[in-house]
Protein backbone atom coordinates (compact mmCIF):
# COMPACT_ATOMS: atom_id res chain seq x y z
CA UNK A 1 0.00 0.00 0.00
CA UNK A 2 1.47 3.32 -0.77
CA UNK A 3 1.47 6.60 0.72
CA UNK A 4 -1.06 8.64 0.82
CA UNK A 5 -1.01 12.30 0.36
CA UNK A 6 -3.81 15.53 0.85
CA UNK A 7 -3.53 19.52 0.57
CA UNK A 8 -5.35 21.53 2.38
CA UNK A 9 -4.48 25.14 2.44
CA UNK A 10 -0.48 25.32 3.41
CA UNK A 11 -0.43 22.11 4.92
CA UNK A 12 0.38 18.73 3.12
CA UNK A 13 -0.69 15.53 4.67
CA UNK A 14 0.72 12.06 4.32
CA UNK A 15 -0.83 9.24 5.78
CA UNK A 16 0.97 6.29 5.73
CA UNK A 17 0.24 2.42 5.19
CA UNK A 18 -0.03 1.33 9.21
CA UNK A 19 -2.47 5.23 9.94
CA UNK A 20 0.25 7.02 10.71
CA UNK A 21 0.67 10.78 9.61
CA UNK A 22 2.86 13.30 9.59
CA UNK A 23 2.17 16.50 8.17
CA UNK A 24 4.77 19.75 6.76
CA UNK A 25 3.82 23.32 6.90
CA UNK A 26 5.44 26.25 5.10
CA UNK A 27 7.31 28.42 7.32
CA UNK A 28 5.50 31.71 6.22
CA UNK A 29 3.79 33.35 8.76
CA UNK A 30 0.43 34.27 6.87
CA UNK A 31 -0.06 30.44 6.35
CA UNK A 32 0.86 29.54 9.75
CA UNK A 33 -2.98 29.96 10.60
CA UNK A 34 -3.01 26.41 12.75
CA UNK A 35 -0.75 28.07 14.97
CA UNK A 36 -3.57 29.36 17.65
CA UNK A 37 -5.56 25.95 17.93
CA UNK A 38 -4.82 22.25 18.16
CA UNK A 39 -7.85 20.69 17.99
CA UNK A 40 -8.71 20.17 14.30
CA UNK A 41 -10.51 17.53 11.94
CA UNK A 42 -10.30 17.04 7.95
CA UNK A 43 -12.21 14.66 5.56
CA UNK A 44 -10.12 12.16 3.46
CA UNK A 45 -11.72 10.06 1.21
CA UNK A 46 -14.81 10.21 2.84
CA UNK A 47 -13.35 9.52 6.38
CA UNK A 48 -13.38 12.36 8.78
CA UNK A 49 -9.93 12.35 11.34
CA UNK A 50 -9.52 14.39 13.80
CA UNK A 51 -6.37 15.38 15.13
CA UNK A 52 -4.19 17.11 18.10
CA UNK A 53 -1.37 19.01 17.63
CA UNK A 54 1.16 19.15 20.59
CA UNK A 55 1.48 22.73 22.02
CA UNK A 56 5.24 22.31 21.32
CA UNK A 57 4.43 22.14 18.00
CA UNK A 58 1.80 24.19 17.14
CA UNK A 59 4.62 27.15 15.92
CA UNK A 60 7.36 27.07 13.36
CA UNK A 61 10.85 26.10 14.62
CA UNK A 62 13.28 29.35 15.22
CA UNK A 63 15.12 28.91 11.88
CA UNK A 64 11.89 29.30 9.90
CA UNK A 65 12.19 32.66 7.58
CA UNK A 66 9.21 34.41 6.96
CA UNK A 67 10.47 35.59 3.34
CA UNK A 68 11.49 31.70 2.31
CA UNK A 69 9.53 29.13 1.16
CA UNK A 70 11.07 26.46 3.84
CA UNK A 71 9.14 24.14 5.34
CA UNK A 72 8.97 21.97 8.53
CA UNK A 73 7.59 18.75 9.60
CA UNK A 74 5.54 17.89 12.58
CA UNK A 75 3.54 14.42 13.81
CA UNK A 76 -0.03 14.65 15.45
CA UNK A 77 -2.28 11.95 16.91
CA UNK A 78 -5.11 11.10 14.80
CA UNK A 79 -8.24 9.06 14.84
CA UNK A 80 -10.76 8.28 12.41
CA UNK A 81 -14.30 8.82 12.43
CA UNK A 82 -16.57 6.36 10.70
CA UNK A 83 -20.29 6.61 11.36
CA UNK A 84 -22.72 3.73 10.63
CA UNK A 85 -26.48 2.11 11.06
CA UNK A 86 -27.92 -0.96 11.71
CA UNK A 87 -28.29 -2.61 8.31
CA UNK A 88 -30.88 -5.13 10.22
CA UNK A 89 -33.26 -2.60 9.93
CA UNK A 90 -33.25 -1.99 6.36
CA UNK A 91 -32.69 1.18 4.66
CA UNK A 92 -36.10 2.71 4.89
CA UNK A 93 -36.34 3.08 8.61
CA UNK A 94 -32.52 3.63 9.06
CA UNK A 95 -33.42 6.59 6.90
CA UNK A 96 -36.46 7.71 9.08
CA UNK A 97 -34.08 7.18 12.27
CA UNK A 98 -31.42 9.71 10.63
CA UNK A 99 -33.83 11.74 9.67
CA UNK A 100 -36.46 12.36 12.39
CA UNK A 101 -33.69 11.82 14.97
CA UNK A 102 -30.53 12.86 13.74
CA UNK A 103 -28.26 10.35 15.00
CA UNK A 104 -26.48 6.97 13.71
CA UNK A 105 -26.36 4.08 15.96
CA UNK A 106 -22.74 3.53 15.92
CA UNK A 107 -19.52 5.55 15.47
CA UNK A 108 -15.77 4.27 14.76
CA UNK A 109 -12.73 5.91 16.63
CA UNK A 110 -10.06 4.39 15.53
CA UNK A 111 -9.71 0.56 17.63
CA UNK A 112 -12.80 1.26 19.41
CA UNK A 113 -16.68 1.18 18.63
CA UNK A 114 -19.28 3.14 20.48
CA UNK A 115 -22.97 2.35 19.50
CA UNK A 116 -25.84 4.37 20.60
CA UNK A 117 -28.60 3.06 23.12
CA UNK A 118 -30.34 -0.10 21.63
CA UNK A 119 -33.73 -0.70 23.19
CA UNK A 120 -35.86 -4.08 23.08
CA UNK A 121 -37.68 -3.03 19.32
CA UNK A 122 -38.08 -5.09 16.61
CA UNK A 123 -37.26 -5.35 13.07
CA UNK A 124 -40.45 -2.41 12.32
CA UNK A 125 -39.01 -0.73 15.51
CA UNK A 126 -42.05 -2.21 17.55
CA UNK A 127 -41.99 -2.45 21.40
CA UNK A 128 -43.97 -5.17 23.03
CA UNK A 129 -44.31 -3.10 26.85
CA UNK A 130 -46.14 -5.91 28.62
CA UNK A 131 -42.46 -8.39 27.73
CA UNK A 132 -39.72 -7.02 29.61
CA UNK A 133 -37.62 -10.00 29.30
CA UNK A 134 -38.93 -10.14 25.57
CA UNK A 135 -37.19 -6.58 25.42
CA UNK A 136 -33.97 -7.63 26.90
CA UNK A 137 -33.63 -10.63 24.36
CA UNK A 138 -34.12 -7.65 21.27
CA UNK A 139 -31.62 -5.40 23.23
CA UNK A 140 -28.80 -7.76 23.11
CA UNK A 141 -30.06 -8.94 19.93
CA UNK A 142 -29.80 -5.52 18.65
CA UNK A 143 -26.31 -4.96 19.93
CA UNK A 144 -25.38 -7.93 18.48
CA UNK A 145 -26.24 -7.21 14.66
CA UNK A 146 -24.76 -3.30 15.01
CA UNK A 147 -21.70 -4.27 16.47
CA UNK A 148 -21.42 -7.59 13.80
CA UNK A 149 -22.02 -4.91 10.86
CA UNK A 150 -19.21 -2.83 11.51
CA UNK A 151 -17.06 -5.92 11.32
CA UNK A 152 -16.92 -7.07 14.97
CA UNK A 153 -18.01 -10.15 16.64
CA UNK A 154 -20.61 -8.85 18.91
CA UNK A 155 -20.90 -9.21 22.36
CA UNK A 156 -17.50 -11.03 22.56
CA UNK A 157 -15.80 -7.82 21.56
CA UNK A 158 -18.13 -5.33 24.09
CA UNK A 159 -15.40 -4.16 26.80
CA UNK A 160 -18.44 -1.75 28.95
CA UNK A 161 -21.74 -1.43 28.42
CA UNK A 162 -24.42 -0.44 30.36
CA UNK A 163 -27.83 -0.95 30.59
CA UNK A 164 -30.58 1.52 31.38
CA UNK A 165 -34.14 0.27 33.65
CA UNK A 166 -36.98 1.88 33.82
CA UNK A 167 -37.49 1.70 37.69
CA UNK A 168 -40.47 0.21 38.30
CA UNK A 169 -38.61 -3.03 36.74
CA UNK A 170 -35.52 -2.91 37.47
CA UNK A 171 -35.73 -5.56 40.17
CA UNK A 172 -36.81 -7.86 38.07
CA UNK A 173 -34.44 -6.72 35.06
CA UNK A 174 -31.28 -7.12 36.84
CA UNK A 175 -30.99 -10.78 37.30
CA UNK A 176 -32.67 -11.66 34.23
CA UNK A 177 -29.58 -9.28 32.12
CA UNK A 178 -27.14 -10.98 34.15
CA UNK A 179 -28.85 -14.24 32.92
CA UNK A 180 -28.25 -13.20 29.53
CA UNK A 181 -25.19 -12.09 30.13
CA UNK A 182 -23.77 -15.44 31.24
CA UNK A 183 -25.71 -17.08 28.39
CA UNK A 184 -24.31 -14.91 25.41
CA UNK A 185 -20.56 -14.43 26.40
CA UNK A 186 -20.26 -17.02 29.19
CA UNK A 187 -16.02 -16.49 29.06
CA UNK A 188 -16.41 -12.90 28.90
CA UNK A 189 -17.13 -10.48 31.98
CA UNK A 190 -16.73 -6.71 30.06
CA UNK A 191 -17.60 -3.90 32.90
CA UNK A 192 -20.73 -3.03 33.34
CA UNK A 193 -23.04 0.03 34.66
CA UNK A 194 -26.77 -0.38 36.01
CA UNK A 195 -28.88 2.26 35.88
CA UNK A 196 -32.43 2.91 37.10
CA UNK A 197 -34.13 5.57 35.13
CA UNK A 198 -37.64 6.88 35.65
CA UNK A 199 -38.55 6.63 31.95
CA UNK A 200 -36.52 6.33 28.35
CA UNK A 201 -37.33 8.19 24.96
CA UNK A 202 -40.15 6.16 23.93
CA UNK A 203 -42.82 5.77 26.20
CA UNK A 204 -43.05 2.03 25.74
CA UNK A 205 -39.25 1.27 26.34
CA UNK A 206 -38.53 -0.63 29.36
CA UNK A 207 -34.77 -1.37 28.83
CA UNK A 208 -31.85 -0.04 26.66
CA UNK A 209 -28.26 -0.93 26.46
CA UNK A 210 -25.08 0.78 25.38
CA UNK A 211 -22.31 -0.32 25.11
CA UNK A 212 -18.12 -0.28 24.02
CA UNK A 213 -16.51 -2.56 21.80
CA UNK A 214 -12.70 -2.93 20.92
CA UNK A 215 -12.27 -3.43 17.21
CA UNK A 216 -8.62 -4.44 16.84
CA UNK A 217 -6.60 -3.21 13.31
CA UNK A 218 -6.84 -6.27 11.18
Amino acid sequence: MSNSILRKASITFVRFPDDSWVFKRDCRPEHNYLRTSQNHELKFRGVRYSYNIPPSQNKPPSNCSSSSHQSYFYTATMSSLTYSNDSGLGPEINAQLSTNFHFSQAVTIGDTVKISGQGGWDANLKFDASDLKGQIDLAFQNVDRVLQGVGLRGWEDVYLWRSYVVEAHMEAATPYLIEKMKSRVPGHRPVWTALSVPKLGAPEALVEIEVEAYAPKK
